[in-house]
């Protein structure tokens, strides 16, 4: 009888000393994680105050802060922290899809998407030359199909960035209340 008390007595400490150490554990995890969250408030922050000017950083700043999301989004965050962690994900999620639209939207007003017929003639006429413009004498009949593609793009965008800022900014509330 005393053995079967002696054994009882060892498993309490060895489950008591287990749950202690897994305790440590989360609370490194969670350690970890603010960290991680508080590098993502940072970059979302700084992205608030950058330069629109100067096209070049502004790009660059948003491929990093793309880069950044994308890591924090595939984070296994701590239990206490995994409803705040999914909200903030699924904010970071819709702000990556707004920064990779508006590179493409970007890029379709680089190539003349939604320019006037006349613009289009003028271009057509500047460079002289059939072949060197031949490609634009043929997209002068699809404004109304590229119009239609910037207003697509224009809208996925606005969706994206509300998604964003609402998820983002729930995610931001039950993560500080965690951390409180």
């Amino acid at each position: 009888m005393k053995k079967i008390q002696q054994y009882s007595l060892m498993f309490v400490l060895i489950a008591g000393m287990i749950f202690s150490l897994s305790a440590c554990g989360d609370a490194k995890a969670k350690e970890e994680y603010k960290a991680a969250y508080q590098q993502l408030l940072s970059d979302m922050e700084y992205a608030g105050e950058m330069d629109l000017d100067d096209v070049d950083t502004a790009i660059e700043v948003l491929q990093d802060i793309r880069y950044n999301m994308t890591q924090f989004i595939a984070i296994d965050p701590p239990s206490a922290c995994k409803e705040g962690h999914e909200k903030l994900a699924s904010g970071c999620q819709a702000m990556i899809n707004y920064i990779d639209t508006a590179f493409e939207y970007v890029d379709m007003i680089e190539s003349g998407y939604g320019d006037s017929l006349w613009e289009r003639y003028d271009n057509f006429n500047a460079a002289g030359n059939f072949g060197e413009y031949s490609s634009g004498l043929g997209s002068i009949f699809n404004r109304d199909q590229e119009k239609q593609e910037l207003e697509d793009a224009e809208n996925r965008m606005s969706t994206y960035l509300q998604t964003a800022f609402t998820d983002m900014s729930e995610g931001i509330a039950i993560l500080d209340e965690v951390y409180s």
